[in-house]
């Protein structure tokens, strides 16, 4: 998402060299509060802090793919640390650990690499694929919302 948000936005809105350098600096807000994702999902449980990341960084997609829409600069970058910075460290710092430990461990390391690349291989495509199937109007969001709705996981599928 962000690397094809980064490309369109740039191209046509002819943003200044200041506001990519502050908005690389909201992508490297996440250093910080990435190890204590990390060490409240110790105390608590990987389960609800990956699920607080992920269903955060969803909700903070909208605000942040409109204040780049629009080319509000400090939007963006309020908006781009509280979304990479905050929400998604949380999911992101943490993911290593929840996933290695979703298999055996006889099939730790193939479970997490195989089931990972998959993902990462299809989710890759994603901003392909909505940029392909966006409608117009007012309702053009709703093929993508579609799309999104059915990469979400099944309740089938929690252990």
């Amino acid at each position: 998402m962000p690397g094809s948000a980064r490309v369109s936005s740039r191209a046509s809105r002819g943003w200044t060299r200041d506001w990519w350098t502050a908005r690389r600096f909201a992508a490297c807000t996440q250093v910080t509060p990435s190890p204590l994702w990390a060490r409240l999902s110790d105390r608590i449980g990987r389960r609800p802090v990956f699920a607080l990341g992920a269903l955060g960084s969803a909700a903070l997609a909208f605000p942040f793919l409109r204040a780049l829409q629009q080319g509000d600069g400090p939007l963006v970058v309020v908006s781009g640390i509280a979304l990479f910075g905050v929400v998604y460290s949380a999911a992101n710092g943490i993911r290593p650990s929840f996933y290695g430990e979703m298999s055996s461990t006889q099939v730790r390391y193939s479970g997490m690499a195989i089931g990972t690349q998959i993902g990462f291989a299809l989710g890759g495509f994603s901003p392909v694929i909505a940029t392909a199937i966006v409608g117009e109007g007012s309702g053009g969001w709703v093929p993508v919302a579609l799309l999104t709705a059915g990469a979400l996981p099944s309740p089938g599928s929690a252990r």
